[in-house]
């Protein structure tokens, strides 16, 4: 077997198997709000990989070659967006259980199916695992 086929599986089983932030996020946002914002996230997710599977098809991918730099903005800025919207999540249960309300299932108005949509994109085409696959 050639040693690149064999890296190239090795990196797929250590991606497929180790949770990120996107799983993260659908996990939080499906026990918070149920199962149809679980699904509006992960569809917002799936819109965002196939949008970096866009950018390596497309050739973009050589550009990250040339900067280096950018690969690596783009992870912290990343990360600075799962911690904003982890932040978000524990200051509204704060509020929440201040105000004495039930921290059951909240319901979503229709502009929070767009917010859901909309954060899971920016999750997934900010997730380091996508952009490795990328920049390979």
């Amino acid at each position: 077997m050639n040693i690149e086929l064999l890296s190239f599986f090795t990196l797929a089983f250590v991606i497929a198997i180790t949770p990120g932030p996107s799983v993260i996020y659908v996990v939080s946002y499906s026990l918070r709000y149920g199962f149809k914002a679980g699904i509006i996230s992960t569809l917002g997710i799936n819109v965002g990989s196939i949008f970096a599977i866009l950018i390596a098809a497309l050739g973009l991918s050589s550009l990250l070659a040339i900067y280096p730099n950018a690969i690596n903005a783009i992870q912290i800025f990343g990360g600075f967006y799962v911690i904003y919207l982890a932040r978000v999540m524990w200051l509204s249960s704060l509020i929440a259980n201040a105000d004495g309300q039930s921290l059951e299932k909240e319901n979503l108005t229709g502009t929070s199916d767009k917010e859901l949509f909309k954060n899971g994109f920016i999750t997934s085409v900010l997730n380091p695992k996508d952009i490795l696959v990328v920049e390979v």
